[in-house]
């Protein structure tokens, strides 16, 4: 169940015509336990995958990703709090740089 809509009217997944991939301990395979695995080939590259190997389709839904919303991502998992930061470089070094940093001011932070 997806409870995308009002609050007491839950909608699933065909009813938003969207599909779902199960990951980490809510997983239905193992191949699919680990999210970054799940979203291999991001939006555009899971979309086309996804009509061509049948492994890579959604564990909900239809067999298709939805054209402009893609797929939900649903997992069982301990506590996590994230956040994806865009870098306009191509920089890999820099960006590693920054994210090391990043993290050791949160470690200092800490103690």
């Amino acid at each position: 169940m997806c409870h995308a809509g009002p609050p007491g009217r839950p909608r699933d997944l065909a009813a938003l015509r969207s599909s779902g991939l199960l990951y980490e301990a809510a997983a239905a395979r193992p191949d699919r336990a680990n999210l970054d695995d799940v979203r291999r080939g991001q939006f555009e590259g899971l979309r086309d995958i996804v009509r061509k190997e049948a492994v890579r389709r959604p564990d909900l839904g239809g067999p298709g990703l939805h054209p402009t919303a893609g797929a939900c991502a649903v997992g069982a998992r301990k506590f996590l709090v994230d956040y994806n930061v865009y870098f306009d470089s191509a920089d890999v070094t820099m960006v590693r740089a920054i994210a090391v940093r990043f993290v050791l001011r949160l470690a200092v932070s800490k103690v």
